[in-house]
């Protein structure tokens, strides 16, 4: 059996804005026949979350570990450019709390007409250590400008990435506004300052779906994961980032979405260092 005291560092954050959006309470209630629908929505236009915060539990190996948030802002504008606030913060709880303290939060500034980030910061602070990492998006130049800050350390670099590429927070509202079709495939890129991850997503179908609040219909979906290397080839308008594996796609999260027009994350299992973690619903607040 593995340990729950020790939980290996970045997991939390990873987990929490990795799988931004746990929530849902407007999902379509379950057919009285008992069979799930099998139809696609439409895809949605633009950031339609304005105003929306989650919050959730988050158990590990049965024991819940954390409690967190996540919440879209009202768009702003400055200095010409639109864009949408979001946040998530992750605290360890009960036991956890005392073996393994955790107090982590993210800010992402997301466009909200293309979905991509303009600016994604982490604030990770775990058992007494803090990093920050500040990342700048730059899609023409398919560049990630990086501030990183461990302890007292301090560097700056920039990282080669594909043109459309989402911070943790930012991709799975991407994916939220697909039509997730029965057998749809989709790959997003997501960096946060670290690794560069491939992310393979596929549609298994429509399943019931419990969570604390009530049974939901829902469209299930697999993740996979593959961490990749990168480089730029070329110069000037001629360069482009050039991609190479660097770990296999492995199993990462299954995700439940509510099956309608929102397509709300209501549920999701992913595996870990510490430990086979499940993200609930215990409240939610719609858009405004």
């Amino acid at each position: 059996m593995r340990s729950v005291t020790r939980i290996s560092r970045h997991s939390l954050i990873v987990a929490l804005v990795g799988l931004a959006l746990l929530v849902g309470v407007s999902a379509v209630a379950w057919a009285e026949s008992g069979k799930p629908a099998a139809t696609a929505k439409a895809p949605l236009k633009g950031f339609v979350w304005e105003g929306e915060e989650i919050f959730y539990s988050v158990e590990v190996s049965g024991t819940e570990a954390a409690r967190a948030s996540i919440r879209a802002g009202t768009r702003k504008k400055k200095r010409g450019v639109s864009y949408v606030p979001l946040s998530a913060k992750a605290i360890t709880h009960g036991f956890f709390a005392k073996s393994y303290p955790v107090n982590d939060n993210g800010d992402t500034f997301v466009n909200p007409d293309t979905l991509l980030p303009l600016k994604a910061d982490k604030y990770i602070r775990e058992d007494g250590e803090e990093r920050v990492y500040k990342v700048r998006f730059d899609p023409s130049k398919s560049a990630a400008r990086v501030f990183k800050k461990v302890g007292k350390k301090e560097r700056n670099f920039e990282r080669a990435v594909p043109g459309e590429t989402y911070d943790a927070l930012s991709w799975l509202y991407a994916l939220r506004s697909k039509p997730l079709k029965n057998g749809d495939s989709y790959i997003f890129y997501v960096y946060d300052g670290w690794k560069l991850s491939r992310l393979h997503v596929k549609v298994m179908g429509r399943e019931k779906t419990w969570t604390p609040v009530q049974y939901y219909q829902t469209v299930k979906i697999e993740i996979k994961r593959e961490i990749l290397n990168s480089r730029w080839s070329g110069k000037g308008k001629d360069r482009e980032t050039k991609l190479s594996t660097r770990v296999k796609p492995y199993y990462f999260s299954t995700l439940h979405l509510s099956d309608d027009d929102k397509r709300i994350p209501v549920r999701v299992f992913m595996t870990s260092k510490m430990g086979d973690a499940d993200f609930k619903i215990i409240k939610y607040t719609p858009p405004k």
